[in-house]
């Protein structure tokens, strides 16, 4: 949030059926879900323990969250930050995310700059944790930017790009921070498995048209990059954060 903002606390709706809606300098304690289009979600705290704090429902086009803090406590499995697998055309920009299982999960035409997603967390037997995101949901993911974010992620990956649910083309992965905690005490101390892992094995559609370039990346426990059975990815001007290239 800016300096100097006081924000107040939110009383309103929990599902936004108004399209425009603008919700900023705001302390939010629940959740939102959003459905209609064109919503704005603007220097805000939001302060929620369960599934997804910001949830975008099918149709619910042109969602923007930016410079917002949303933290979890660790507790719910298969928890995300922000959703907006569901829709296009979303502009998530400058927000910090912490306390929950995956920190971020787009649809197509999305705009993913300038976010902090951290510290991961959740309940469960075998949480599975992500930065953020792309499963090919709900039938295809296309048109993603992912650029100039800093992700600190741990036992997965921290962009992880799977076609568990259909198709993904043309995601562009440029100039990112991309690390884990090697070292120190508590829970989040851990590499992810691969930093940036990119599987198109399933059955389900296929993988295309990646870009990997200019990101800083910290080796993951296997490795820096998996790529398998995708076609049409390239990659240039990767280092590693001592900037020897990958």
């Amino acid at each position: 949030m800016p300096a100097g903002l006081v924000p107040t606390i939110y009383t309103g709706p929990n599902v936004i059926t108004v399209a425009g809606t603008v919700i900023e300098n705001k302390i939010i304690n629940t959740y939102i879900e959003v459905r209609a289009k064109s919503v704005t979600i603007r220097n805000s705290r939001i302060d929620f323990d369960g599934w997804h704090p910001i949830y975008a429902h099918e149709g619910a086009d042109g969602l923007t969250v930016e410079r917002c803090t949303i933290t979890g406590h660790g507790k719910t499995g298969g928890s995300y930050g922000i959703d907006t697998s569901d829709i296009s055309g979303s502009t998530l920009i400058g927000n910090n995310i912490a306390g929950y299982e995956n920190g971020i999960t787009p649809g197509s035409n999305a705009v993913i700059k300038g976010n902090h997603i951290h510290d991961l967390q959740a309940g469960g037997a075998d949480p599975h944790y992500d930065g953020i995101q792309l499963g090919g949901h709900p039938k295809v993911q296309t048109n993603v930017l992912i650029e100039n974010n800093t992700i600190i992620g741990r036992d997965n990956a921290d962009v992880w790009i799977t076609n568990d649910f259909g198709s993904i083309n043309g995601i562009k992965v440029n100039h990112n921070q991309l690390l884990g905690k090697a070292s120190g005490t508590g829970p989040n101390v851990s590499l992810p498995v691969f930093t940036v892992y990119v599987d198109g094995a399933k059955p389900n559609g296929t993988i295309s048209g990646i870009t990997i370039t200019n990101n800083v990346i910290q080796r993951g426990v296997y490795g820096f990059i998996d790529i398998d059975s995708a076609s049409n990815v390239t990659g240039s001007g990767n280092v590693d954060p001592f900037a020897s290239p990958i």
